[in-house]
């Protein structure tokens, strides 16, 4: 189990931040929209539409990450009066019911919309924009799924860590590892 964990956080965590290199482009590519637009009168909705790409790709691809990495938005006001054990059931319980059943959703559906998207040959509807919008479409269920698995990553880390509280700080993992 242990070592799925890590195979898992390590996928995720590698993509995201392989992704976060898109920040460079994606900032080259805004300085050099604002200063054609600016100074030289070039056209910038082809520039426009690239940089939502980059953003869409950018949050997508590394929001999965942020999850594991714990640098998400979380409400500790009430649950850090809890006990340890106490937060890693609630965290449990927020992954089954809350962004399973979401993710999992959202996943389901971002698949066909993309599709549809690829089918039908969707471009941009302004006349100088980007042609091939399957392309960003797509990056909709790869960011599902990088999160869905962030979820059965954080799971079974919180899994494994009530183990660990209730066996008094070692657990045997079903491949044989011992863990502290």
């Amino acid at each position: 189990m242990l070592a799925f964990e890590k195979g898992i956080g390590s996928l995720v965590t590698g993509v995201g931040r392989s992704a976060c290199w898109l920040f460079i482009p994606l900032m080259a590519l805004v300085v050099f929209d604002v200063v054609g637009r600016r100074f030289l009168s070039l056209p910038t909705v082809m520039l426009q539409e690239l940089q939502w790409y980059l953003h869409g790709m950018l949050l997508l691809l590394t929001i999965g990450y942020g999850y594991i990495a714990g640098v998400h938005v979380r409400i500790d006001v009430i649950s850090q009066r809890f006990s340890e054990r106490t937060r890693l059931f609630i965290e449990l319980a927020g992954i089954a019911l809350f962004l399973v059943p979401y993710i999992g959703l959202l996943f389901y559906l971002s698949v066909n919309f993309a599709w549809q998207s690829f089918e039908t040959g969707e471009a941009s509807s302004a006349a100088q924009g980007l042609s091939n919008r399957w392309i960003i479409k797509s990056f909709l269920p790869i960011g599902f799924l990088l999160i869905l698995l962030s979820g059965v990553v954080m799971a079974l880390a919180a899994y494994r860590r009530l183990l660990e509280s209730r066996s008094g700080g070692l657990v045997t993992a079903t491949d044989g590892e011992t863990t502290r």
